[in-house]
């Protein structure tokens, strides 16, 4: 299965799992500071098999945005 992840991680753990799955074409988005927070999937699949692509993360102190 085509996919990879993307992890921030800090001293308490990952931050930011950011995990596109083509298979299922859906974005995982989570956290594990202590255990794995719930699975974000809901938005769109932007991402296409073979073609480049443009990734920006930026953080605040309460959140991630991802385009």
């Amino acid at each position: 299965d085509l996919s990879f992840a993307i992890d921030l991680k800090t001293d308490n753990g990952i931050a930011l799992h950011f995990n596109p799955r083509f298979n299922e074409n859906c974005i995982v988005r989570n956290s594990k500071i202590d255990n794995w927070g719930e699975e974000e999937r809901h938005g769109s699949f932007p991402f296409h098999q073979g073609q480049y692509f443009e990734l920006t993360i930026a953080c605040d102190f309460e959140s991630f945005k991802v385009k």
